[in-house]
């Protein structure tokens, strides 16, 4: 045990989304009894509670432990990111560290992050408004900064297949705003004061290179030195695999593809992390990561799990996993630098 204090960030509603639906909760009074054998004490606080004891300033954070809920709602998602950032630069500890927050249902950050890591991805392009050069190699996959299960993800095959896509996944400038008078606002200034000079539409978005003859891709989830492997199939007519519904939790996955996952976790120095991996004659390559707040079921589902003992990969059967013991186990042995 250290002297260590470790908090527990949860929601408006009390609790650490996810485990098979954004609403449901970790059991948290579980991860509190896992934890508090290594922490000196496992405290649980709201995160509005949080951003007003920082405030007040009368909550000390240097060097305590935070682990935090988040969210798929856009703006509280950003609430999360803005108390986090702040328990960061005031010498908190956070697990994950403060790019992970940055990352989470990020697509465009995560294109940086990964090449900044040495992450094997496919090539991408990013975009922030419809003025871009979007000029791309085609047939290219198109996708928004934000959103789970494929959604607003496009196979673009062509010049204006890629174009409509682009601005289907961006905001009007001038009509982002609900405000009628700060429409007309923009309206004078960008057809009379200032033509030209503002964009048509804005938004981050991705173009990433398509992997033909694609079938189905890998949901893994690496928790320390324990993965869980889906086998996710694509749509009929379709080249996604996420949010497709086509799972099959029997299949068993490469040594290459486990090795592949623990050496990401690894170089995204997290313990825990949710990765699609798609394989093609060029390898293994990461199509987008987790590492909050991301869906449990492959691991809950499982039917076997793969250990990495001093560099040995071995395949144990089961009937689902225990999600709290494995977030506190992950969450110590990171903190201790076991991992």
């Amino acid at each position: 045990m250290i002297n260590k204090i470790i908090y527990l960030v949860t929601n408006y509603s009390g609790k650490i989304p996810q485990k098979l639906h954004e609403t449901v909760s970790l059991d948290i009074e579980r991860l509190s009894e896992f934890l508090q054998g290594a922490f000196s004490e496992a405290r649980v606080i709201s995160l509005d509670d949080l951003a007003n004891e920082l405030t007040s300033n009368t909550i000390e954070v240097e060097s305590v432990i935070f682990f935090f809920c988040s969210s798929q709602i856009e703006q509280y998602k950003s609430a999360v990111f803005d108390v986090a950032f702040e328990v960061y630069r005031r010498g908190g500890i956070l697990v994950p560290g403060i790019d992970s927050y940055l990352a989470h249902e990020n697509k465009y950050f995560q294109e940086m992050y990964k090449s900044r890591t040495g992450i094997a991805t496919p090539s991408a392009k990013l975009l922030s408004t419809s003025n871009s050069n979007s000029t791309s190699s085609l047939p290219a996959v198109i996708k928004p900064y934000s959103g789970f299960g494929s959604q607003g993800v496009k196979l673009a095959k062509s010049k204006s297949e890629l174009k409509s896509a682009i601005h289907r996944n961006m905001s009007s400038y001038v009509f982002e705003k609900i405000n009628v008078r700060e429409i007309a606002k923009r309206v004078i200034k960008y057809f009379v004061k200032f033509p030209s000079e503002y964009p048509d539409k804005i938004g981050r978005v991705v173009i990433q290179d398509f992997i033909p003859n694609l079938k189905h891709d890998w949901k893994v989830l690496v928790f320390g030195d324990r993965a869980f492997a889906l086998k996710r199939f694509t749509r009929d007519n379709d080249f996604r695999a996420s949010g497709s519904g086509n799972f099959d939790y029997s299949s068993s996955a490469s040594e290459g593809l486990i090795e592949f996952a623990f050496k990401t976790r690894k170089s995204l120095c997290v313990p825990f992390v949710s990765l699609d991996v798609a394989e093609s004659t060029e390898g293994f390559s990461i199509i987008e990561y987790q590492t909050i707040h991301f869906g449990l079921a492959t691991a809950m589902n499982a039917q076997k799990f793969y250990s990495l003992n001093n560099g040995n990969i071995t395949i144990t059967d089961c009937q689902g996993a225990d999600v709290e013991q494995l977030y506190a186990k992950s969450i110590i042995d990171f903190i201790f630098g076991e991992l």
